[in-house]
């Protein structure tokens, strides 16, 4: 196996440890994109957003798809996200901010974000631009 090929499948088994790389890298729960928060909830969430700006509130089966992605897909760590939906259908979070808080449990407990050459480095070598700098040259 060459040194890329390597790095590649560390940064991908790494990647099963989302909660603990949220820990280490917090920025990181930024990079969870809508079309990769879409697949998991099974509906476009752009569009979403736009109809929620727009005056629709979000629909019983949607909320509903989202409930049984995030059982199947997180187990027990998706209760903080099961108390979003209670919160949203009570009243007491607005769509939007449920969106977004969705969005960040997400992108700590899945692994919906891949590793980056910069977190692997940090973790493996302490320098965030060691595996750039010494494999990934031009």
């Amino acid at each position: 196996m060459n040194p890329l090929e390597l790095i590649e499948s560390l940064k991908i088994e790494l990647q099963q440890f989302g909660e603990k790389l949220a820990e280490l890298f917090p920025e990181r729960v930024k990079l969870l994109s809508d079309p990769k928060y879409s697949k998991f909830w099974g509906i476009n969430v752009n569009k979403l957003k736009t109809r929620i700006r727009k005056g629709a509130s979000l629909s019983g089966e949607s909320l509903q798809n989202l409930k049984n992605n995030i059982t199947c897909f997180l187990g027990k760590k998706g209760l903080p996200c099961l108390k979003y939906i209670k919160q949203v259908q009570d009243g007491k979070i607005k769509p939007l901010e449920f969106i977004e808080k969705v969005r960040w449990e997400l992108a700590r407990y899945s692994n919906l974000i891949k590793t980056s050459d910069k977190e692997l480095s940090t973790i493996l070598f302490g320098n965030p631009k060691y595996i750039t700098l010494r494999f990934r040259r031009r």
